[in-house]
């Protein structure tokens, strides 16, 4: 059976993370009911952005209600997105990367909302279904911009 490398390299950064990974989220039916909690899901009060690496998500939620579902393209295999409890720090509709490209920064990173060190959840102009950022969460730029002005300072961000 043939593996593909990055798959294994996700893998293992994930293990080598140390956290569990969430438990898959089901979407609302069809009929707008939202689905019944899954044990393992961090109960929040009020707003909290759950970040799932497994299937490529993210989700807004408030008091446990899903508001945004969209897909997201996560670190890819050599530059792990880190896994944790966060909140969101600072909010900039234009975030210009100190570090990429490299060697002197200057990527435009629009509708930015900084949670961790240089880690930030960003619109980008492609987002493809599997990690490929540098770390980062990549959200499609309208996705982005909904939950930048969703999102107060203070939000949680759970990353699994």
């Amino acid at each position: 059976m043939h593996i593909p490398i990055f798959f294994i390299i996700f893998i293992i950064c994930s293990l080598l993370a140390g956290a569990p990974v969430m438990a898959e989220e089901r979407l609302p039916t069809a009929t707008g009911e939202q689905p019944k909690s899954d044990s393992k899901d961090i109960a929040i009060r009020g707003k909290a952005i759950f970040i799932n690496l497994r299937a490529q998500r993210i989700y807004a939620k408030s008091n446990g209600r899903i508001i945004y579902n969209f897909h997201i393209s996560s670190g890819r295999p050599s530059k792990c997105t880190p896994r944790g409890n966060y909140r969101v720090l600072g909010k900039e509709k234009m975030h210009i990367s100190s570090i990429y490209p490299r060697p002197r920064g200057g990527a435009g990173m629009p509708w930015s909302l900084h949670y961790n060190g240089n880690y930030f959840i960003h619109g980008y102009h492609h987002v493809p279904p599997r990690p490929a950022s540098n770390g980062c969460i990549r959200l499609a730029v309208p996705s982005a911009k909904r939950l930048f002005f969703w999102a107060p300072v203070g939000t949680p961000v759970i990353i699994r």
